[in-house]
């Protein structure tokens, strides 16, 4: 079939009409993308400036001016492309690319694509110089554009134009759509998109016109903030104060008018209903001024209204916030106890640390604690100096007052009020102030009375123990004093019968000792029981253990079940039992001797133990009183607990009575003072006497106590008695003599802590007379006031709380340091503390503020300045040695030259034999104590007392701990023979064995085991 080529022009006509397409295309896409990209921008411009009208006209205009230019230049280049058939045949020729779109067979004139545009260039020349345009043949010309046109039979005009360039336009379309998605997630942006949409003026309508000509606000803060009034003149933005702050309005009319009133509106806030306005009459003063006051007490918004004259209609100011400056609660820190006082007993004193904080100032700090029955009880904790906005305190809590019941795991924290007297709408929660309280701590108190009471009892059925082991020996000798009186008598019996009843023996005995190594142990860390008491316990294991070895060698000899087979040999060892158990038996009479005698000491020490505390008790409730009367009522809590503990202790004596009037019998000590002196106390109901306000009568009653207490000690002491001592084997002593090295070198260590601190105090005295030089003080009076001043032009709004409140702290201690140093006689050693108490806050300023801020530029250079003056007023204290003569000097060296003794000593434990028996966590706290004793020991070489005492509270705390891990692992000793001989001799000259002889023959009327304990009652006598 044949097809009719296209003509060469109207190829060009499809050219041109894609490269018109196209152009338009890509003008289109650009002016959509300047559209969006304007659009951006006016809506950004609406958001900050809130003219949206403003914004949608210049949009408007700008996409009038896009859509104008961007088409113009496509035009422009769709004539310069294709305006006429040869622009368009030279734009063919211009680009390369395929113009097909399947590949054809190869023609011997038409090579290639690339040579197809050029011919068709030449074609369309040829074409349009028509007959007689050109030399040469036409017809050869018009077979040559024939070819052509026949070559562009499969060409496609798309191909033979030149591409658009569609990406770029497409590309920042839609990476300006999406910039403008993210930024309508920001309210400012959305604002300003819904203004320029909406073409219109979103500011706030222009005020009206002010109703005064002059006004005056003058801010009298509520009297507890301590700050100074504060006067605002013609106030244009929130009125900002505490509540409770008395507000004087002052001002001037623009037109004459018959009335003036303020009126305060609230927000509900928390409020369960809105508040009512309230509306404050202002009068005209003769000056032609108005005024009146009003007290701000929430937050809300104020206005004026003025009725000018001759006229109905009230002209009204525009409501101006009113704000609330919060008043926080304040803050408290309690800060752990430190390692020496981390496991205190019932007798000692600990000091608590807290740091209180507020924004105007503290009003008073409780010590909380809670005991077993999680019942709160409340002890005034001081009284912070008025107006303190920071307050570092020491509250010392004797333990020794807390009740029995009261000891053991406590709970405690403090609780600090602020000086808030609560004058805003909302009322305080737990008035008076706003309470803070710190975090729990747990304190483990150790109850040495009560873990002495303990042994006591243990060392009492110790020594039954051993008299019933006594009486069963005793048997053994006298078979016929177990059998009833008119019952047959008893024969000897076979061996094997009375070798089986040895062995019993035998392990009685171990048990006994077992029960000894026990007691040792625990009285080695009753630090209420005296160390002569452990030697007659190690006496007495040493010797029964000797007798002990003996006996099982001789068992050994017969193994059990071997008397029956063995009758020879089971006489022989009978024989050698018996002779033992004679030796036993003289033993065990000294030995229960030794133990009776030695609970009836302990007995009459716990007695007057207890009759000491009783009287150190009284003392205190004497000082107690004694300071009711004066004035200070704080004291009145402590007086309850120690009333408590009073009465707990004359119970704990009263049963301590009971068990030596069972000992010794009540006439060896004077019953009638004890009763008498029980009574008393009894009677002494202070608290009901301070509740009826007779408080001088409770001291004079707590007087006369006191001293029946003192006499009645006296008269205890004179009844006291020291026992024997005794001596121990290596194997026994090693556990005890670990405890009781570590218990000498604690107790050195705290002698050497109290000399350190007197000659500490020495060079603080010393110190504390030494005046500042004149030049110096004024010096630094003047830094300190430049620097205050300095101090003052920082926008402390812009610092974070932390910052604030060094700030604060820095400025106050500059005023310090200015006011000492502008004293009549200026001390050096107050100024230098403030100065250094400056310079740390100061440093804290600078590391609170943000970084290449304003705020810490200005600070840098004030934290040198502080620092100079430091060292400045530092320079004005004496040198650790100066001031110090020979003797305190030497007593320096010689303390230095004591530590590294106890620091040799405390190695040497480690070192030793015997440390193996130290737990863990006991030689981790002795590593500790070595390092703090060498610390201890360099401070003291160069005669800083005050660097040396905190080492070696240090040192102590880890005495301390290393006693407590022995303590929570003791474990009975084992013993071995020691080779030393011990005295034996009894300590009676009365026989014990004949008194027990004697009561065991005499008749008893419901047989053996009835009279048994009327039996040990006797012997005990």
């Amino acid at each position: 079939m044949n097809v009719r080529p296209p003509s060469l022009l109207e190829f060009l006509a499809a050219v041109r009409r894609v490269v018109r397409r196209r152009e338009l295309a890509a003008a289109a896409l650009h002016c959509a993308a300047l559209l969006v990209a304007l659009a951006v921008v006016a809506a950004g411009l609406a958001g900050w400036t809130l003219r949206g009208d403003l914004a949608a006209a210049g949009w408007l205009a700008g996409a009038v001016v896009t859509l104008l230019a961007l088409f113009g230049r496509a035009w422009r280049r769709i004539l310069a492309l294709t305006g006429t058939p040869h622009r368009t045949a030279l734009t063919i020729a211009q680009f390369r690319g395929a113009l097909t779109r399947r590949p054809r067979e190869a023609s011997p004139f038409l090579r290639s694509d690339g040579s197809l545009r050029r011919e068709i260039l030449g074609a369309t020349e040829l074409l349009l110089a028509g007959p007689g345009g050109h030399r040469g043949s036409q017809d050869l010309a018009a077979a040559y554009v024939r070819q052509v046109e026949w070559s562009l039979t499969e060409a496609r005009p798309e191909l033979a134009a030149p591409p658009a360039n569609l990406r770029v336009p497409a590309l920042a379309t839609a990476l300006l759509a999406l910039l403008g998605a993210v930024l309508a997630g920001y309210p400012e942006f959305a604002r300003g998109l819904e203004l320029s949409l909406a073409a219109e003026d979103g500011r706030p309508p222009a005020p009206p016109e002010p109703v005064w000509s002059a006004l005056s606000l003058t801010l009298r803060y509520p009297e507890y903030s301590g700050r100074v009034p504060r006067q605002l003149i013609n106030p244009s933005g929130a009125v900002r104060a505490l509540a409770g702050t008395e507000t004087e309005v002052e001002l001037e009319t623009r037109k004459p008018a018959s009335a003036v009133h303020v009126i305060l509106s609230y927000d509900q806030g928390s409020l369960s209903e809105p508040p009512a306005p309230e509306r404050i009459d202002l009068s005209q003063e003769t000056d032609g001024k108005w005024r009146g006051r009003f007290v701000v007490r929430g937050a809300g918004s104020w206005h004026v209204v003025v009725t000018p004259e001759g006229e109905d209609v009230p002209a009204r100011s525009a409501p101006a916030p009113l704000e609330i400056e919060a008043d926080e609660p304040p803050e408290i820190e309690l800060l752990p106890l430190p390692r020496s006082q981390s496991a205190p007993s019932e007798l000692d004193s600990i000091e608590l640390r807290f740091k209180a904080r507020d924004d105007f100032g503290i009003a008073s700090a409780v010590l909380v604690f809670e005991g077993g029955d999680k019942q709160p009880v409340r002890l005034d904790a001081g009284a912070p100096p008025p107006r303190a906005r920071t307050w570092q305190h020491r509250y010392t809590w004797d333990l020794s007052s807390l009740p029995v019941e009261d000891r053991g795991r406590l709970t405690y924290w403090i609780e600090v009020r602020d000086n808030d007297p609560g004058l805003g709408l909302v009322p305080l929660t737990d008035p008076p102030g706003k309470v803070a309280r710190s975090a729990k701590l747990t304190l483990q108190i150790r109850d040495q009375e009560t873990e002495h009471a303990e042994n006591l009892a243990d060392l009492a059925a110790l020594r039954d123990s051993a008299v019933d082991l006594l009486a069963r020996r005793m048997l053994t000798e006298e078979p016929n004093l177990s059998r009833a009186d008119d019952g047959p008598a008893v024969e000897d019996g076979d061996p094997p019968r009375r070798i089986a009843g040895m062995r019993e023996l035998l392990a009685a005995s171990g048990g006994l000792l077992s029960a000894i190594s026990t007691a040792i142990d625990a009285l080695s860390v009753d630090t209420l029981a005296p160390p002569r008491d452990v030697a007659v316990l190690v006496g007495v294991h040493k010797r029964l253990m000797e007798l002990h070895r003996r006996e099982s060698a001789e068992h050994e000899e017969l193994p059990p079940g071997a008397e029956d087979e063995r009758p020879d040999a089971a006489a022989r060892t009978l024989g050698k039992l018996l002779a033992t158990n004679r030796l036993q038996l003289t033993q065990l009479e000294d030995e229960v001797i030794r133990l009776d005698d030695l609970v009836d000491n302990e007995l009459l020490a716990q007695i007057e133990q207890l009759v000491a505390r009783l009287q150190t008790s009284q003392q205190k409730l004497v000082d107690l009183l004694e300071r009711l009367k004066a004035g200070d009522e704080s004291v009145r809590g402590e007086v309850d607990q120690l009333q408590q503990r009073i009465r707990e202790d004359l119970r704990r004596l009263s049963e301590a009575r009971a068990k030596l009037d069972k000992e010794l019998g009540q006439e060896f000590l004077n019953t009638d003072a004890f009763e008498a002196m029980a009574e008393q106390l009894r009677q002494q109901d202070v608290g009901e006497q301070l509740r009826q306000g007779d408080v001088d009568g409770a001291l004079d009653r707590a007087r006369g106590v006191l001293d029946e207490l003192r006499k009645l000690r006296s008269g205890v002491q004179d009844r006291m008695a020291a026992g024997p001592g005794a001596a121990m084997t290596p194997e026994e002593r090693a556990r005890m003599e670990l405890m009781r090295e570590i218990s000498r070198i604690q107790d050195e260590e705290t002698g050497l802590r109290g000399e350190s601190r007197s000659l500490h105090e020495q060079w603080r005295k010393q110190a504390g007379s030494r005046p500042l030089d004149q030049a110096t003080a004024q010096q630094a009076a003047k830094q300190a006031a430049a620097m205050g001043k300095a101090l003052d032009a920082i926008n402390d709004a812009r610092l974070g709380r932390d910052a604030r409140r060094a700030l604060e702290d820095a400025r106050e201690q500059l005023q310090r340091v200015a006011a000492e140093a502008q004293a009549g006689e200026p001390k050096a050693l107050p100024a230098a503390e403030a100065a250094r108490a400056a310079a740390q806050a100061l440093e804290r300023a600078v590391a609170g503020a943000g970084e290449d801020s304003q705020e810490r530029r200005q600070l840098g250079p004030l934290r040198e300045r502080g620092d100079a003056l430091r060292k400045l007023l530092e320079a004005q204290l004496p040198a650790p040695s100066e001031g110090l003569d020979e003797a305190a000097q030497a007593r320096f060296d010689a303390l230095a030259q004591k530590q590294q003794g106890l620091r040799a000593r405390a190695e040497q434990v480690l070192d030793g034999p015997n440390a193996r028996y130290l737990p863990d966590p006991g030689k981790h706290a002795m590593r500790g104590a070595i390092s703090e004793m060498d610390s201890s020991s360099g401070a003291l070489g160069e005669r800083r007392g005050g660097p040396a005492v905190e080492r070696q509270s240090g040192a102590l705390g880890g005495l301390q701990r290393a006693l407590d891990s022995l303590r929570d692992s003791s474990s009975p000793p084992q013993t071995a023979p020691d080779p030393d001989e011990v005295s034996t001799e009894t300590e009676r000259d009365r026989s014990l064995r004949d008194e027990l002889m004697e009561a065991m023959k005499e008749r008893a009327p419901e047989g053996f085991r009835g009279s048994v304990e009327r039996y040990y009652e006797e012997l005990l006598r």
